[in-house]
């Protein structure tokens, strides 16, 4: 009989921690957010080049997945060289303090720029395009293709590729 009374006790006691644990826990909000991201146009067509040859021509069999749109580009500048990361993704990521520059479309992608673009390399148009995404909702890791490169007075040189 104390054996069913113990029993009895210790899972109301367990189910009462659990709905009190669930009930403390915050839930984020999440709310979708527009972005007016203004277009570059890129002046450097061996930029563009570099980007068919060491991006398109590789051997990453997501690069043609469909549902995979857009490049996000990470960047920065560090003595006459720019280090940049294209990662492959299946939608617009913004976290709020990144630096993003703009956006510019090439081969039914978008590619999606953050951090620094020498002013040789583009000039802003007056076009902008909303783009939407989700504030609130924790970054996820993109398991698809990624690139590194080093680009150094006008050539693009990949340094590392991760394909899945």
């Amino acid at each position: 009989m104390k054996l069913k009374r113990f029993i009895e006790l210790f899972i109301l006691f367990f189910f009462f921690g659990i709905v009190t644990c669930q009930s403390q826990a915050s839930i984020p909000k999440v709310e979708k957010i527009y972005k007016n991201v203004p277009e570059l146009i890129i002046k450097d067509s061996l930029f563009l080049c570099g980007i068919d040859s060491l991006i398109f021509k590789s051997i990453c069999p997501e690069i043609k997945e469909k549902e995979l749109k857009f490049f996000i580009i990470d960047s920065y500048e560090k003595k006459d060289s720019i280090y940049l990361s294209f990662c492959l993704a299946s939608y617009f990521e913004y976290s709020g303090h990144n630096h993003l520059k703009g956006y510019f479309k090439y081969k039914d992608y978008t590619f999606i720029w953050f951090g620094d673009i020498p002013q040789f390399l583009y000039t802003t148009s007056n076009k902008k395009k909303k783009f939407w995404y989700l504030k609130g909702t924790p970054p996820i890791v993109s398991d698809y293709a990624s690139f590194m490169f080093i680009y150094t007075r006008g050539k693009l040189e990949l340094t590392g590729m991760c394909c899945y």
